[in-house]
């Protein structure tokens, strides 16, 4: 633990070298030519450090370790309200020994309350000094949940097969957000870009029915072959009123990428 401790903090002194020396060419743009160095030069060597930071440490290594957290209880309803910002967040279900258990931070702490047998859990990144780091949030597969993901430039991975849902609202600014649809009951779900990346995976077996509103930059790209094309808008599955699994997706691209698998 120790070793990877210093390994840690060996690449947060990297980044944020990376960081002074990027913002010291910016300066110096600004400045009179009478310089040391050229600013883009020092723009330039910030940017091989944040590279060596990020090959090394597999992501943006900026700041401590994530914290983890386990809420624990007898519920039977879930409700998870995440604010992600710049950083990463992957969902996904499985665990039944526990609520959830969550990988966030290292700033600040999720908020976790229960009452008449309904969780609630948030996640928010801080305003102030945002964490740029991986997230990870594993739901109880018993609890029907509902889903209120948000990012700005982050990925947002919703594995949401395990899941049992009611309910799920998830947006991006300018980010990655993939989905792929809950194998089990009948869940509504909500994604909006406003110039990102958006992936929905619709697994074998799942029914579908898909409504996309599109601005006149997004590009949609429809490759499961089980939807058929009611309208330029809306596409259906065959077995939508017949499977064991449906879901109900609207999605809202103002710029952008859709992708439909």
């Amino acid at each position: 633990m120790k070793g990877k401790a210093l390994n840690r903090l060996i690449l947060q002194i990297v980044a944020y070298i990376g960081i002074a020396l990027i913002l010291g060419g910016v300066i110096l743009l600004y400045v009179p030519d009478q310089v040391f160095m050229p600013p883009g030069a020092l723009i330039g060597f910030g940017l091989a450090a944040l590279g060596i930071n990020i090959v090394l440490g597999g992501d943006l290594v900026i700041g401590p370790t994530p914290r983890t957290f386990s809420a624990k209880g007898q519920v039977v309803r879930g409700y998870l309200d995440v604010s992600a910002g710049p950083a990463d967040l992957d969902i996904n279900g499985g665990t039944k020994s526990r609520i959830a258990s969550v990988t966030h931070g290292p700033l600040g702490k999720p908020n976790f309350v229960v009452e008449e047998g309904i969780a609630r859990l948030r996640l928010h990144n801080n305003v102030l000094i945002p964490n740029i780091t991986q997230w990870r949030a594993n739901l109880a597969s018993n609890i029907l949940w509902d889903i209120y993901a948000r990012s700005s430039l982050g990925e947002l991975m919703l594995d949401l097969t395990q899941l049992r849902l009611e309910k799920v609202i998830a947006a991006t600014s300018w980010g990655h957000l993939q989905i792929i649809c809950p194998k089990r009951g009948y869940a509504q779900i909500d994604l909006k870009t406003t110039a990102g990346l958006i992936e929905v995976t619709i697994p074998d077996g799942v029914g579908a029915h898909v409504t996309i509103e599109s601005g006149t930059l997004a590009n949609i790209d429809i490759q499961n072959e089980r939807l058929l094309a009611e309208d330029q808008q809306t596409f259906t599955s065959l077995d939508f009123e017949t499977a064991a699994a449906t879901v109900e997706i609207r999605i809202k691209a103002d710029a952008g990428d859709v992708h439909i698998k």
